[in-house]
């Protein structure tokens, strides 16, 4: 953080002109929309604990550096399907640059949902799961999934829509691959084979691209956890590592995913979890605070200069019959966490109304027919509000420097 308060010191000396030019601005949220939200609880509570990264983030606006800023969203499904989390990324690179997609895992390949841009097919037959199934023999990774093929010789192939493109690779896998097969841009003959065995491999590519094949050969069974796609200058990846189901307490015990999850330097980790402890109307809330507590522990310890802002759930009902009153305890607890330990949050719950507002967002089809999860519209909406919060803080940021 020092090093942060020093570019800060440095920054101010320099005279910056033309400071509006840096102050974030979004679409202003319909005037029906307004209304039913609580939008005076859409900020960052302990919101100078963010300070290293704005820092980060003006350097980049304002000069054109050539580092990446890495953001770190974990969740459950919410953030699995990508849906709010894609809104966020592009605003973000709108605002910052582009510094690559980040994170990616081939969920369709192991027949679960995944993220819109980016298509996989493969040859080979992966079985795979979860973070939430434990499996100490076949553990999942730093994007809270694990596919698996018995086959020696195994591969997919990766191509991103929108005319993303990338040229530099890291690729996740298990010690016993013994050799990476990349092919990119055949017209140009790019193929490159590259000898492994740490597991955690990146690779610079000779050009951009927007697909690639990667085919691994290994003595034992293959397992992948994950590829991540950078450019190589500055400006913002940001990464979703969801899953279906996932609670605090599945991303504790997967002691392969903290192992990995230093490879990718986050700078700031966002956590949203919490729905899925909520089902449980029974939940001991004195060891759910314990897993909140090791989560964030375990953040600091492999990443003692990134920031962390916890996300209160999201409303929700309760088997379709009521508004989940559980999430409100969740809620209040995590708010009363973050005070007290000096976390940035975001009060997603009680900008939503709380209890209130189960039944606002279900009215306006924002919820989807389970009750749980939300339709585009509401994690569109979802998306606008957690940038509603970062751009406030920003802002606010810029004021006092």
């Amino acid at each position: 953080m020092y090093k942060y308060i020093v570019v800060l010191f440095c920054l101010l000396f320099q005279n910056i002109k033309a400071q509006e030019n840096l102050v974030w601005v979004l679409p202003a949220l319909d005037n029906d929309v307004v209304k039913q939200l609580n939008l005076e609880n859409n900020n960052f509570n302990n919101a100078t604990t963010l300070d290293p990264l704005f820092a980060k983030l003006l350097l980049q606006k304002k000069f054109k550096s050539n580092e990446k800023i890495r953001i770190v969203h974990i969740g459950d499904s919410h953030i699995q399907a990508d849906l709010m989390t894609s809104v966020v990324r592009k605003e973000f690179q709108k605002q910052f640059g582009n510094a690559g997609r980040g994170l990616l895992f081939p969920q369709p390949l192991v027949r679960s949902n995944g993220t819109g841009d980016a298509i996989y097919t493969s040859k080979n037959y992966w079985t795979g799961h979860r973070i939430t199934k434990k499996d100490t023999l076949n553990p999942c990774g730093v994007a809270a999934f694990v596919m698996q093929t018995n086959d020696l010789i195994a591969g997919f192939n990766l191509k991103l829509r929108n005319e993303d493109t990338f040229d530099k690779i890291t690729v996740f896998t298990n010690k016993a691959v013994n050799e990476i097969d990349l092919s990119y841009n055949i017209m140009e003959n790019d193929l490159h084979c590259y000898k492994q065995n740490t597991g955690v491999n990146s690779f610079n590519l000779h050009r951009e691209t927007s697909s690639i094949t990667i085919k691994l050969s290994a003595n034992d069974s293959i397992r992948y956890y994950g590829t991540s796609l950078e450019k190589n200058n500055g400006g913002i990846i940001y990464d979703a590592i969801g899953a279906n189901s996932a609670r605090y307490l599945d991303y504790n015990r997967t002691n392969l995913f903290w192992e990995q999850l230093p490879a990718i330097k986050a700078d700031c980790y966002i956590i949203s979890l919490g729905t899925n402890e909520a089902q449980d109307p029974n939940v001991n809330l004195e060891t759910f605070i314990k897993n909140v507590t090791e989560v964030c522990t375990k953040l600091k310890f492999i990443s003692p200069e990134a920031v962390i802002i916890i996300a209160t759930p999201p409303v929700s009902y309760y088997r379709k019959t009521q508004p989940n009153f559980t999430v409100q305890s969740i809620a209040n607890t995590l708010i009363k966490f973050c005070n007290n330990n000096n976390y940035a949050y975001w009060d997603l719950f009680n900008t939503s109304k709380g209890l209130d507002g189960a039944s606002v967002w279900k009215g306006n089809n924002w919820l989807n027919t389970d009750l749980v999860h939300f339709t585009n519209k509401g994690y569109d909406l979802q998306a606008k509000l957690l940038l509603l919060a970062f751009a406030n803080s920003w802002n606010a940021f810029l004021e006092k420097n």
